[in-house]
């Protein structure tokens, strides 16, 4: 049953089809695509509920959990055993059973954020348009990945589609100075690492665009004492840190922070996710009133392979920039256009419910939202993988039962012969020498008690040599 219900939820769900991206602020950046490598829609059921998995809230991963233990508790109700005797063995065979299925949803999601797997990126028509990441880190940050390198940081973003990204690690310039050792001599090499450094200040995480060794520090002060000066024109003040207002945070209105130009819309973090939700219409004012730019980063720490959001800067004739003069270039950019100098793509999501009941519907409502996303090529990729798994499982059904000996069963079978032969063992060494009628008689009895089809050639040869031997000692003279 299960392949045809997935075969119906993938074919029906193309009759509802859902663009797997959205503008969510910002001017159309025109034709845009989420483009698929080959590996992707090969393995497109794995990456798709990877991807699915990624782009949870909090709040939605908890009632995902609960969903899931939910339904498996009424499945082991409804498949539960006679009592045993022993209330301690049945005790211990449930607290095995549940550990099994904590563990798989542990490795389910240390699969995802470990293990590297080919990205949706972004892919943009226009030569000008410049998609950027304004919030990333490595493992120079307290809380990155170990293994999160510059260099991974850079192919993460290359195969998520991104031209530029910031660096903006906590409180330190570590991961910027190697980044900037590897970048490509023009921004139209490859993916640009740029400066940034993430900091806190009036208890909100802000980071400085352009940072220099001078802003290096845990705290605000010294960043937003340098730039804390009257307004300049944006050619001069493309030479000064801009700042950056990040989610999730408790949003400290920007008049209490210098120089605050740009406010994120979108953050790939769990609970940004949340925020995002419920905040959605205060950022849009704030932005709106203090004409800050949105913007979306990835927030990146080294956790999965899964882009949520897409900033999209216009620069003409970026490609022949070098790097120091790209950064230069995005943030002039930020001062002179505010809230209409950055277009936002984010990945087509299920947004968190506000009631209960929608929080309850999440693992549903993500499951159909995913499946409307899908192109025909992960369909058929889908379907093929349904029907393999399938015919793959019934061919092992088939063997099995020609075996006559049940998968599950072979153990108990092994046991029993186990105990068979010890049986015979101690029959062998409970033998006299003159009773041999005797011996065979009690080997006749234990066959009797453990039939199985093998032995049955066995008791045969028994048999004629018992045959054999009584009528030798009839014929045998007495002495």
């Amino acid at each position: 049953m299960w392949p045809l219900a997935i075969t119906a939820l993938v074919l029906g769900s193309g009759v509802a089809v859902a663009a797997p991206l959205r503008l969510l602020a910002g001017w159309s950046p025109g034709a845009a695509a989420l483009h698929l490598p080959a590996a992707y829609i090969a393995l497109a059921p794995l990456c798709d509920v990877l991807d699915a998995l990624s782009l949870l809230s909090v709040r939605q991963h908890a009632a995902l959990m609960a969903t899931v233990l939910a339904a498996h508790g009424a499945w082991r109700w409804r498949r539960r055993a006679p009592p045993q005797a022993s209330v301690t063995l049945a005790a211990l065979g449930e607290l095995a059973h549940w550990s099994r299925l904590v563990a798989v949803l542990v490795g389910v999601y240390a699969i995802g954020a470990l293990m590297t797997r080919p990205m949706a990126a972004l892919h943009l028509d226009d030569p000008d348009a410049l998609v950027v990441d304004f919030h990333s880190h490595t493992r120079a940050s307290w809380d990155g990945r170990d293994g999160f390198t510059v260099e991974a940081n850079r192919d993460w973003h290359r195969d998520a589609g991104f031209d530029a990204a910031y660096l903006s690690d906590h409180g330190t310039l570590a991961g910027v100075a190697e980044g900037r050792r590897r970048n490509p001599a023009l921004a139209g090499g490859g993916t640009v690492m740029l400066p940034a450094i993430e900091v806190r200040c009036a208890g909100q995480h802000v980071v400085i665009l352009g940072a220099t060794s001078r802003d290096i520090s845990d705290e605000c002060a010294p960043a937003f004492l340098r730039v804390a000066r009257p307004p300049q024109p944006p050619e001069r003040a493309a030479e000064e840190p801009v700042a950056l207002l990040t989610i999730p945070g408790s949003l400290t209105s920007p008049s209490r922070l210098p120089l605050v130009r740009a406010i994120e819309i979108a953050d790939g973090a769990p609970r940004a996710l949340d925020q995002m939700q419920h905040d959605d219409a205060r950022i849009r004012g704030i932005a709106d009133r203090e004409n800050l730019a949105l913007v979306a980063g990835s927030n990146n720490h080294g956790w999965g392979r899964t882009a949520a959001a897409w900033s999209v800067v216009h620069v003409p004739g970026w490609r022949s920039l070098r790097p120091e003069a790209l950064d230069s270039a995005i943030r002039r950019r930020l001062l002179r256009d505010g809230s209409h100098g950055v277009s936002v793509l984010e990945r087509r999501r299920v947004a968190p419910g506000a009631s209960a009941f929608a929080l309850a519907a999440t693992v549903p409502a993500v499951a159909w939202g995913m499946l409307a996303t899908l192109s025909t090529p992960e369909r058929l990729a889908w379907l093929c993988w349904t029907w393999a798994v399938f015919g793959n499982a019934l061919l092992v059904r088939r063997r099995r039962r020609a075996g006559r000996v049940p998968w599950g069963a072979r153990g108990g079978h092994r046991r029993a012969g186990r105990e068979v032969q010890g049986e015979h063992a101690a029959a062998v060494r409970r033998r006299t020498g003159d009773d041999p009628i005797g011996a065979l008689a009690e080997d006749d009895r234990l066959l009797e008690l453990h039939p199985h089809p093998a032995h049955g050639s066995r008791h045969d040869e028994r048999e004629a040599h018992r045959r054999t031997t009584v009528v030798d000692d009839e014929l045998t003279p007495p002495e």
